[in-house]
């Protein structure tokens, strides 16, 4: 497969096969991305070339050279602390290595009935001071919103979680807060074994009905992350 391959593979992936939406999605000029084709070969400058992984969230290796992954790698924005009030931290402000953004996930997540949780699309940074007591793994942290009331009061509809990826061996995460897999989509449950060994995913509102049977063998892939922490608006 060819540069000019890949690239055809992006135009019909990204502007449905219309090479003058694809002009306007890359901002390169659609006479330019007709020479391509019609010449059956092209050269990109490393501007064309920006312009296309940009545009499209490829990675560069793989228009170049077709080596994985596909997508480009994203890398959280770099953080700025600003003055604030010297009080508020008793001489102990935190460093800048302290920070570190984590992506906020587009799409809901359901406290209650599943909904699609997509990984590959971010819809924002969460600039969040760390500890490794509480957050060990930023780098495999996520941030998605909630919805639902099912684990009201403890969460409420509309707060936002960060879920550790690296932490998702149920044996240790008995009693806590989880994000699980289910019917093709992710709900946030609390984690619990039962005496006779049978694994349940159960809200903590009371009044919710939305407990779910975890059976052992699919275990290991029902369970996303540990839900480090949340915050909502009271």
């Amino acid at each position: 497969m060819t540069i000019l391959d890949r690239i055809q593979i992006l135009i019909d992936e990204k502007a449905q096969g219309n090479l003058a939406e694809f002009a306007r999605i890359t901002g390169i000029k659609d006479p330019t991305i007709r020479s391509w084709l019609s010449k059956g070969h092209v050269r990109l400058t490393s501007e064309n070339l920006n312009k296309i992984c940009e545009s499209t969230g490829t990675s560069a290796d793989w228009l170049l050279t077709g080596k994985t992954p596909r997508k480009q790698v994203v890398v959280p924005p770099p953080l700025k602390i600003v003055g604030g009030r010297q009080s508020l931290f008793a001489g102990n402000a935190p460093q800048s290595e302290a920070y570190y953004p984590i992506p906020l996930v587009s799409g809901l997540v359901a406290a209650g009935t599943p909904s699609e949780l997509s990984e590959d699309e971010i819809d924002d940074w969460i600039p969040a001071i760390y500890h490794k007591d509480w957050c060990p793994h930023p780098e495999k942290t996520i941030c998605v919103r909630v919805r639902g009331v099912s684990m009201w009061p403890t969460i409420p509809d509309g707060g936002l979680v960060a879920i550790d990826l690296a932490q998702a061996d149920a044996q240790k995460l008995r009693k806590k807060i989880v994000a699980v897999r289910r019917d093709g989509g992710v709900t946030i449950k609390r984690l619990f074994q039962t005496d006779e060994g049978t694994w349940i995913a159960r809200p903590d509102n009371n009044d919710s009905v939305e407990i779910f049977v975890l059976p052992e063998p699919t275990l290991p892939d029902a369970i996303l992350g540990k839900v480090v922490w949340w915050w909502g608006r009271q």
